[in-house]
């Protein structure tokens, strides 16, 4: 089993991100401060 088949794709990631923190004002007040808390299949 290759490893890349254990992360997420890039267009996987950018739609979790799209849908957790931007779908309104209300998501995007949960954007944390620190980037790097922001879990890996939402961000790296």
């Amino acid at each position: 089993m290759s490893s890349n088949s254990l992360l997420s794709s890039a267009g996987a990631k950018q739609r979790n991100f799209v849908r957790r923190y931007m779908q309104d004002k209300e998501s995007m007040l949960k954007l944390p401060r620190d980037p790097n808390s922001i879990m890996f299949g939402y961000w790296w």
